[in-house]
């Protein structure tokens, strides 16, 4: 007598979808990052050699060293180059009005500058060489406020007039102002030297902050101003700006500086003389300065560029 199988349904799609989806997803790795070039660690250990920060009055300033500034441009421009398999000669033409312009730069200290508010508004009544002084103490030289030259500052230092408000909403003055929350700025040297031990003192001067006008604060003294609003006496022209200058602040003028951007107005009760500071300091010691060695390709290309 023959034993007659069971069989069984193939299994449907559906059931076969949800076995499938109750399955351990399995997530495909990362791609692996691509090695960097010669160049690039180059210019980062350039960076690298000497980074000091330092706080103070709500500033916080970091200052990057590079003991030479010409090396610097060039490797910067050289890297756009690298990969391309040119030779010395080649790569030297094309670099040659790299050359021309950044020459001057030869031997001459590099800084890398930043200056943050720590999310606070930094102000400035001057532009930056008005605030940031840069020295070297020296035994037979006492060198001069203006040591440095700014390559490239982010954003430009540009002053605009700014309305600024006292202890009465009703009274203010304007004044010229650069107000940032984060400035870079690249800078080097014109008599400070990289071959001594002496200190080389960054310090920033006469600054102060302010922290942005409360956008509920903004909308109370708009809603406040509704309500006051309609039928009733009519009021005088005095009282209706003061209001509107109350709506645009934010009806506050509390101790701490209050800026608004937008209507480029800073509110606070002391007097501005009195909001300046003194700002961080940032020591640098230059005999602590090792410079790494740059590329092999790169030394070559600047040899055919030094034959100019």
């Amino acid at each position: 007598m023959k034993t007659k199988l069971k069989s069984y349904p193939p299994v449907c799609g559906v059931a076969l979808g949800l076995l499938l989806s109750m399955a351990p997803l399995c997530s495909l790795p990362a791609a692996p990052k691509p090695p960097k070039s010669p160049i690039e660690k180059y210019i980062e250990s350039l960076l690298k050699m000497q980074v000091k920060t330092a706080t103070k009055s709500g500033v916080k300033m970091q200052v990057n060293v590079v003991p030479d500034a010409y090396l610097y441009f060039m490797a910067s421009k050289y890297q756009e180059y690298e990969g391309l398999g040119l030779d010395a000669a080649l790569l030297s033409k094309k670099l040659g009005s790299s050359h021309t312009k950044y020459k001057r730069f030869q031997n001459r200290l590099f800084f890398r500058i930043n200056i943050s508010g720590g999310g606070k508004h930094v102000v400035f009544d001057k532009g930056l060489t008005g605030h940031l002084v840069v020295t070297q103490k020296s035994e037979k030289n006492a060198f001069s406020r203006r040591t440095y030259h700014q390559v490239n500052v982010s954003p430009k230092v540009e002053t605009e007039r700014w309305k600024l408000f006292g202890k009465r909403i009703s009274d203010y003055t304007q004044k010229n102002l650069f107000v940032f929350k984060n400035l870079k700025a690249e800078v080097t040297s014109f008599s400070i030297k990289a071959n001594t031990t002496e200190p080389v003192y960054f310090k920033l001067n006469e600054i102060w902050t302010a922290k942005s006008l409360q956008k509920s604060a903004g909308k109370t003294a708009l809603k406040s101003r509704g309500k006051s609003g309609g039928k009733g006496k009519k009021k005088g022209r005095g009282s209706s700006s003061r209001k509107k200058l109350g709506a645009s602040l934010g009806n506050v003028t509390p101790h701490e500086p209050v800026i608004n951007p937008g209507e480029h107005q800073i509110s606070a009760k002391m007097g501005f003389g009195d909001l300046k500071k003194a700002g961080p300091t940032v020591i640098l010691t230059p005999g602590h300065w090792e410079a790494p060695l740059p590329p092999r390709h790169f030394l070559e290309v600047l040899k055919e560029l030094a034959k100019r």
